[in-house]
């Protein structure tokens, strides 16, 4: 039998794993720090790529505005405002332009029954709406024109806005519905 003697101290032990957790901490840290370096490199390639890229665009900016004062047009913000009101007036003058009156009078004249009057008929160009006002001798009369609007191809979303009687007896009213041959002739 052999007989093995430890003269060693508690405090011995205590000191080894506190060197030993130490180590562990110590190449814990090192790692992080590392990743902390190689996350601040890429921060900074990528600070570096989008400063590249905001000069890019802003000599492509300069480019463009030169290209178009060479051509007499303003690329300030007021400029490019007062361009797209143009743009839309052009717009609305173009389907001001290829409405039909005379396919919509077509088309009304077999929608409305002759007991009814039509006083103002008020286009809504960009809408496709029109609003029709009107008197009625009953109303009956305005409701066989509301059906005859509402059967109609060419005539959708038919609404009764007002109707009202008169000291005579009629009823004025107003109509307002979607014109749908309008786009179709627009589009032809």
């Amino acid at each position: 039998m052999r007989l093995t003697i430890n003269l060693a101290s508690e405090d011995y032990r205590k000191t080894r794993l506190i060197k030993i957790l130490l180590c562990f901490f110590s190449i814990l840290l090192m790692g992080v720090g590392a990743w902390q370096v190689q996350a601040y490199l890429d921060y900074q390639r990528e600070g570096h790529f989008l400063k590249e890229s905001r000069l890019k665009v802003e000599e492509s900016q300069r480019t463009l505005e030169k290209e178009l004062r060479t051509r007499g047009m303003d690329a300030s913000e007021a400029g490019v405002r007062a361009f797209t009101t143009k743009i839309g007036v052009l717009n609305e003058q173009i389907v001001h332009k290829a409405f039909s009156w005379t396919l919509f009078l077509n088309e009304m004249e077999s929608a409305v029954p002759n007991n009814i009057s039509i006083t103002r008929l008020q286009p809504k160009f960009p809408e496709g709406m029109i609003t029709l006002i009107g008197k009625a001798i009953s109303l009956k009369d305005l409701t066989q024109l509301i059906i005859r609007l509402e059967d109609s191809q060419a005539f959708s979303e038919v609404f009764l806005k007002d109707q009202k009687t008169d000291k005579e007896g009629f009823v004025d009213f107003t109509v307002e519905f979607k014109y749908r041959l309008q786009r179709q002739a627009v589009q032809s």
